[in-house]
């Protein structure tokens, strides 16, 4: 009696657990739990066997519903689980996921036709498009099969799960692709997984040597240079079978894609958008824009190439419209790009533009381009734009050298300031327009690839600029840089708040008649303030930020972050400062050293204060804020002793000492030493000199976090100490 208990409440057990495991299903194993609503093309009956078998009548599109419309959230949804009997020739059915105010969601099935047996089918749902685990379901409709071929499909159980209870995992793995491509190509590769039921259908894809070419996720193998390369996918179910396929890879033609356009229009009719296109039996493209803005068109087959070796595009093309200007647009891995055309307007000539893609930002060589569009001009002004040809290089086919070169430039800028250098090179369609730019002295300043002159100290130099085209044409400017003042920005609060106001999130600002500025924090994370008016400056000459701060809070940082143009990221300086402090203390940051990717050449052109890092509550003065190009407070020497500051043992157990090594600085030095628990309540605090260590009793400290703060008259630095 005693075994038939327990094996009554093993198997309740086992009951209860499969049962939360399913989010919701049918098992038909007294009746048909209802699915026999609107029963269309098709008629449902239970067999007494425990399946709902459903016979279709050889219409198309047949399916039925529940009688009670099954409402459910996709929260613990992830897989969809049946077993099914097809006596049918079609191969597919779908069960669709109807939503009431919103579009449906369709998850179909493979079955194999014409079976005595039942399968297992298992669908991974994060695999159906748009699924996601915060949908709410309104009604479900079975579709048996798609085509409505005559027979009985019979459905064992259908299941919506969190888990998989039937775990089909593969046995087997091919790789498909082709065996050779050239480096101007990509290559799709597939996988066929056995058996075709397999619970998990996803594989990893990997190639022996990176060097020579990689592939992405999906199996688009993009090449880098000429060699063989073994392509392998491995499933990811566990089972950790694979398969593999070896792919060579050769040097592809100079011409990667062209259109000559000789015979017929190559294609080029795709989506024609306020525009239209014709061949023109003189062996051009003629395209008619009808003066609406932004006309473009495609080509069929859309155009797609590796780029590796795509470095020039060459034009043939007459422009009988007003336009200037056409495109090309580039749809690539990294994204779109556009590609500027030059033209003249009104020309009753073909004119050659040869366009250096060097020259185009953002476009990189290890990207391939999946489709091409041509926005014969930009504004849409009416008329005929004609293509002799369109061609996509490694190497230009008709070069236009250079025939002069002028540069520009100021004539004289401070150490505080960058130049910006320009040239102007003739012909206008020339086909390399990259410069060499020097100086003729970089003691003095400093030159990069873009014309971009960052001063080192006053002087004068020598800018030169020449063409990378084999012409050898030059042409030089002469820049005169002076000192320019230790103060590149500041706010110094004497006499207002000098703009700081606007905007303030969790937190306020307020003068203080004293000349300070006053920030309130409210304990809230990410407190922050900008300026009334924008706050530009240049990078150059900026070295040293340097704060006189008073924080009231138990925070022990705050932060200025300088905004760049074009959307780039943002600069930050951090600032550390005492917590719960009643006086004011000196801050200098380093900021070449302190704030990653710091560059002269960078234009700020706003600045953001937080006062400190997690919007611990209390006021934060500040009584100036410098950006400097030397530091005025002397205190380098000082920070870079604090740097080399520190404490052992930690952690520490409960009534063991701990010790500050200060013995980089000497006896002459005044150091002060405090505890702060984690609520910021001062525990401890002294004066000490420097060039021994010095020892912190934790006989009166209960176990758990303190943070340890060295400060001398100019710089701070904290730890956090642990208790144990």
């Amino acid at each position: 009696m005693m075994k038939k208990l327990l094996f009554t409440f093993f198997a309740l057990t086992l009951a209860i657990q499969t049962f939360n495991a399913q989010a919701i299903g049918w098992d038909f194993t007294a009746d048909d739990e209802g699915w026999s609503r609107a029963q269309t093309r098709c008629t449902t009956a239970w067999n007494s066997d425990g399946y709902l078998d459903v016979t279709t009548a050889g219409v198309a599109d047949p399916f039925f519903f529940n009688n009670a419309a099954i409402s459910m959230s996709t929260t613990d949804v992830k897989f969809l689980e049946l077993s099914v009997k097809n006596g049918t020739a079609n191969g597919g059915g779908s069960i669709i996921l109807v939503r009431t105010d919103a579009t449906n969601f369709n998850i179909p099935f493979s079955m194999t036709a014409n079976s005595p047996e039942f399968e297992t089918i298992v669908i991974d749902l994060t695999n159906v498009t748009n699924f996601s685990n915060d949908l709410q379901i309104d009604d479900i409709r079975i579709d048996p099969n798609n085509g409505g071929a005559p027979g009985v499909i019979s459905f064992d159980y259908i299941r919506f799960v969190e888990t998989p209870t039937n775990v089909i995992v593969a046995t087997g793995l091919s790789v498909d692709g082709p065996s050779s491509i050239t480096t101007n190509e990509i290559a799709q590769f597939t996988t066929a997984i056995t058996p075709n039921n397999t619970t998990f259908n996803g594989v990893e894809y990997a190639v022996d040597d990176t060097n020579i070419a990689t592939i992405s996720a999906s199996g688009i193998l993009a090449p880098k240079t000429t060699g063989t390369v073994t392509v392998t996918a491995t499933a990811t179910d566990g089972s950790d079978v694979s398969g593999s396929k070896q792919i060579t890879i050769t040097q592809g033609a100079n011409t990667i894609a062209s259109w000559e356009f000789n015979t017929d229009d190559e294609g080029w009719n795709r989506s024609q958008t306020r525009s239209t296109t014709a061949w023109n039996s003189a062996g051009y493209l003629d395209v008619t824009t009808t003066g609406a803005n932004d006309p473009f068109f495609y080509r069929n087959p859309k155009v797609e190439f590796n780029g590796i070796n795509f470095n020039f595009i060459e034009l043939n093309v007459k422009n009988g419209t007003a336009d200037t200007e056409g495109g090309i647009l580039l749809f690539t891995s990294n994204g779109n790009i556009n590609v500027p055309v030059p033209m003249t307007a009104n020309s009753a000539d073909f004119e050659t533009i040869v366009i250096d893609l060097a020259t185009i930002a953002n476009l990189s060589n290890n990207s391939f381009i999946t489709d091409v569009r041509l926005d014969p001009n930009l504004t849409g002004a009416a008329g005929v734009i004609s293509y002799d040809y369109v061609r996509f290089l490694g190497s230009p086919t008709n070069i236009i050298g250079a025939t002069s070169l002028s540069i520009d430039g100021p004539s004289t800028i401070t150490t505080n300031e960058i130049a910006q250098i320009t040239a102007t090179i003739s012909p206008s369609n020339a086909t390399f327009k990259s410069l060499d730019y020097s100086v003729n002295d970089t003691n003095i300043a400093t030159i990069n690839s873009s014309g971009i002159l960052v001063p080192k100290t006053a002087g004068t130099v020598t800018v030169t600029a020449t063409t990378t085209d084999g012409s050898n044409i030059s042409d030089t400017k002469m820049i005169t840089i002076t000192q320019g003042p230790n103060n590149i920005i500041s706010w110094e609060f004497d006499a207002n708040d000098e703009g700081w106001n606007k905007n303030p999130v969790k937190c306020t600002t307020e003068w203080n008649s004293a000349g300070y500025l006053d920030v309130t924090t409210i304990g809230e994370n990410d407190p922050n303030v900008r300026n009334t008016d924008a706050q530009s400056f240049s990078a150059a000459g900026a070295n040293f930020l340097t704060i006189r701060v008073k924080n009231e809070t138990a925070s022990d940082n705050g932060q200025l972050i300088f905004f760049r143009a074009g959307g780039a990221t943002p600069k930050t300086a951090i600032f550390n400062m005492t917590p719960n402090s009643t006086e004011f203390e000196t801050i200098v940051v380093d900021l070449p050293s302190s704030v990653a990717n710091w560059s002269f050449s960078d234009n700020f052109i706003d600045v953001r204060l937080d006062p400190n890092a997690d919007g611990s509550a209390g006021i934060v003065s500040f009584d100036y804020l410098r950006i400097t190009k030397e530091d005025a407070t002397a205190s380098v020497e000082s920070e870079r002793l604090l740097d080399a500051t520190f404490m052992y043992p930690n952690p520490v157990r409960q009534g063991q000492n701990v010790f500050v090594n200060l013995e980089r600085f000497t006896n002459t030095d005044k150091i002060q030493l405090s505890v702060n628990d984690i609520t910021g309540k001062l525990i401890y605090a002294k004066e000490v000199s420097g060039g021994n260590s010095e020892s912190i009793s934790t006989n009166n400290l209960s176990a758990g976090v303190y943070l340890v703060s060295v400060k001398n008259d100019r710089s701070f630095k904290s730890f956090k100490m642990i208790v144990n």
